[in-house]
């Protein structure tokens, strides 16, 4: 009841069985043992490794003894593809993004013992895109030997580096280029990742035989009241002199080849100061600070536009570099309570009068003005209320009190007959803010209107009879 076996190599699966026996014979029934052993490995997968502009592609293995028909055979495939079809079998169809780039589709052979894996396949969706990045040397004044390596591109099986003239190749290997500067002066150089799809877009590093531009120049702008002047600017990377200029009529008296300079000059210096970084080769663009004896014209003015309704406003300007002092100039209508030579000013403004206007301010030295900032003012449009003359039957109203009020205003009104009339209330912009109809009685009457819940300013009022003819107006001020 007992037996010991030997597995052949071959053996993957299969029944033990076994029967009782005596002398009389052999028992009827039998008992079974289902063995089951690993499959084999799945051999080299069939289908297209080039899936470029492609949307379904097939994948298969050859069917593998010791697993079943269904789900015996587990795919894995890279981001961008999916399974259409024929999950679990030897052969699927499959679905490729439109961003499907490059990935491995691979399968494993499966039953109750586990799996094992098969080959993998190479499949590429796309030509690859451009590297992220070239690492080495810009400024390739004085090197001679220089190595260039590019961050590795998803997709890409082999690249293809482009050289400026100068260059000559010494190795290649992937993402990497050693290069001899033979006598570059200007160019670039360029790698594209390669597959079966194609070529790749290239990635471009700019180089320079010349050394970098150098940073912001630090130093006066303004030279009025000056003789002389220092500029300095931080140090450039291999730059191992400084080309300094400076306008006409100043000289540079100290520090020329280095990064800080004093400039001398008899008069306010106007134009530029500039400055060019040599690395031993040849000069890098220039820096340039633009000096004048004058300040730049001051920034955008701070204050309302629009000053209908407004008995007084603020402007202001951000202080300007240089300047000692600053002069405002006020349209008609617009006059100086306090600020005159601040940056910041406080006017009075005349509503009845004043239309439009530009207020200006410059920036001052001892040595003149700058060039001016404006902002034009403007008074509302004037609403039909303010138009309007007062008509014949204006003797029927008294005048409109209180005048200014806080809450509201009262009409009175004397009349032979009784009357329908409207009273609208209009704000400064011409907007009707308050609408009424009033019943008037023969005699004495009295029109409340309330503006409590409007904002204070001066509006305008008229009042109609039901044939819109204007029979008074009238502005009130709300405080």
């Amino acid at each position: 009841n007992t037996i010991h076996v030997t597995v052949p190599a071959g053996t993957v699966l299969g029944n033990i069985t076994v029967r009782a026996h005596n002398n009389c014979g052999y028992s009827l029934g039998t008992t079974t043992l289902a063995i089951t052993k690993k499959p084999g490995t799945p051999g080299a997968i069939s289908g297209p490794s080039s899936l470029c502009g492609m949307t379904t592609a097939n994948y298969s293995v050859a069917p593998v003894f010791g697993v079943a028909t269904i789900n015996g055979y587990s795919w894995t495939l890279p981001t961008g593809i999916t399974i259409a079809s024929g999950s679990g079998t030897n052969s699927i169809n499959v679905n490729i993004a439109t961003t499907f780039v490059s990935g491995n589709v691979t399968v494993a052979a499966v039953n109750a013992c586990g799996n094992v894996p098969g080959t993998s396949m190479a499949v590429y969706g796309k030509a690859p895109a451009a590297s992220t990045a070239i690492a080495g040397l810009t400024s390739v004044c004085g090197a001679t030997t220089i190595t260039y390596t590019a961050t590795g591109i998803p997709g890409a099986t082999s690249y293809v580096w482009t050289l400026p003239a100068g260059f000559t190749q010494l190795s290649a290997s992937g993402t990497s280029i050693t290069v001899m500067n033979t006598g570059f002066t200007t160019g670039s150089i360029s790698v594209k990742g390669v597959n079966i799809c194609g070529t790749g877009i290239a990635k471009v590093l700019v180089l320079s035989a010349a050394a970098a531009t150098p940073g912001l120049i630090t130093g006066p702008t303004v030279t009025c009241g000056l003789t002389t002047a220092a500029y300095s600017i931080a140090p450039v990377a291999n730059a191992t002199s400084y080309v300094w200029t400076v306008p006409a009529g100043a000289t540079v008296s100290f520090g020329q080849g280095t990064t800080n300079i004093i400039a001398s000059f008899t008069t306010p210096m106007i134009g530029n100061v500039s400055v060019m970084a040599n690395n031993g080769c040849v000069n890098s663009a220039a820096r340039t600070l633009a000096v004048n004896k004058v300040p730049g014209a001051p920034g955008v003015i701070t204050g309302p536009s629009v000053v209908c309704g407004l008995g007084s406003a603020t402007y202001s300007i951000v202080p300007v570099t240089g300047a000692t002092s600053y002069l405002w100039m006020l349209p008609s209508g617009v006059t100086m309570v306090s600020g005159q030579g601040s940056n910041t000013i406080l006017v009075n403004i005349n509503s009845v009068g004043f239309v439009s206007g530009l207020l200006r301010v410059y920036a001052q030295t001892a040595c003149g003005n700058s060039a001016y900032s404006g902002i034009t003012l403007g008074a509302c449009p004037s609403p039909i209320a303010m138009t309007m003359t007062e008509t014949s039957n204006e003797n029927m109203f008294s005048t409109l009190y209180p005048n200014p009020t806080a809450n509201e205003f009262n009409i009175d009104v004397t009349t032979s007959v009784e009357i329908e009339v409207v009273v609208e209330v209009y704000d400064v912009l011409g907007n009707v803010v308050k609408h009424e109809l009033h019943q008037l009685v023969s005699g004495t009457s009295t029109m409340k209107t309330k503006i409590e819940e409007n904002q204070n300013g001066i509006y305008f009022v008229r009042v109609l009879d039901v044939d819109n003819n204007v029979l008074y107006t009238q502005r009130v001020v709300k405080q």
